[in-house]
């Protein structure tokens, strides 16, 4: 029998696996990146793909260790171009069991979210700092209240805008 899967490793017993029709989606990735920006548009479109589906991976981790922690046998996680699925043997019978089961995914989730806004922040902070007191060509300093009262004024002007857009051809 044909198997559309294809296996890359075990972790703690669970095979991880890839749908073949994955490979399409990686392709199509590297096309539309490729597009937008050429071979570098394509690395970095590739690589945010296969960073998203690491997060499915351990969402699907998430799920499988609780299951084996319950004592359920899972057989293989396998990823599709519509996200992972586990594949488990049985599905535990409390429902305190089950409900741990179901919610530790998403906790995953939380998690990584959580220390991506960590990481996001250490970062970005840096830039913001030098964003805010460098002194700028005309000799300003940006400030926090500077920035919201000029995007609050460039606000405005739009909605003003397509309020007299809305005025002249109607709705």
């Amino acid at each position: 029998m044909l198997s559309w899967s294809i296996k890359l490793f075990k972790i703690r017993g669970i095979q991880l696996a890839v749908h073949s029709s994955f490979l399409l989606l990686i392709a199509y990735w590297g096309y539309m990146g490729y597009q937008d920006a050429g071979i570098t548009g394509m690395e970095w479109s590739v690589l945010e793909g296969l960073a998203f589906f690491t997060c499915v991976v351990l969402h699907e981790l998430g799920h499988s260790f609780t299951g084996q922690h319950f004592g359920v046998r899972v057989r293989q996680i396998l990823l599709m171009p519509i996200g992972g699925m586990a594949q488990f043997d049985s599905i535990p019978r409390q429902p305190r069991q089950e409900i741990l089961m179901t919610l530790a995914g998403p906790a995953v989730n939380f998690v990584l979210a959580v220390l991506l806004w960590f990481v996001t922040i250490y970062v970005v902070r840096a830039e913001l700092h030098y964003h805010y007191n460098v002194r700028e060509p005309i000799g300003l300093y940006l400030s926090g209240v500077m920035t919201f009262f000029f995007s609050f004024l460039y606000f405005q002007y739009h909605l003003y805008k397509i309020a007299q857009l809305r005025e002249r051809y109607g709705n």
